[in-house]
Formats: C-alpha cells, sequence, structure tokens
C-alpha cells in the first residue's frame, strides 16, 4: 500500500504543478510579464508539462503495478 500512497500524493503534486503551468501560460496572451515582473517563458513551461507528463505516466506504472499484486494476492488467498 506505500507504493500506491505515494504515487497518489505524487500525483497531486503533479497536479498543482501542472495547473501553475497553466495558469503561467494562459497568462501569455495578455502580457509576457506576471504582475511581479517574472518574465514567462513558453519553452520553459512547455518543458515543465513534458517533465509532468513523463512522472504522471511513472506514478501511473506504479498504481497499476499495486494493482495487479493485489490481485495476484487474492488469487492467491481466494
Amino acid at each position: 500500500m506505500l507504493g500506491f500512497e505515494a504515487a497518489l500524493e505524487s500525483i497531486r503534486k503533479i497536479e498543482e504543478r501542472v495547473d501553475r503551468t497553466a495558469e503561467r501560460i494562459a497568462s501569455l496572451p495578455f502580457t509576457l510579464s506576471s504582475p511581479t515582473g517574472d518574465t514567462v517563458s513558453l519553452s520553459d513551461e512547455m518543458v515543465a508539462l513534458l517533465e509532468a507528463r513523463t512522472e504522471l505516466g511513472a506514478a501511473t506504472a506504479v498504481i497499476r503495478t499495486e494493482d495487479e499484486i493485489q490481485q495476484h494476492l487474492l488469487d492467491i488467498l481466494g
């Protein structure tokens, strides 16, 4: 169960990062700077999204493997 819990927490963090990235990308048509003066780089944001996609794939693989293990254990016990 620890792998499952860790994967779910990872997915929650990835979701938060993707939301922040999406907000920065959404602000691009209006301004290239945030109210604090930080510059938004579209290429940096796309890299962040690609990294999130890779991490999400890894987290879902952990969940899938955990599910398969539990199914095998149920088959053995059942």
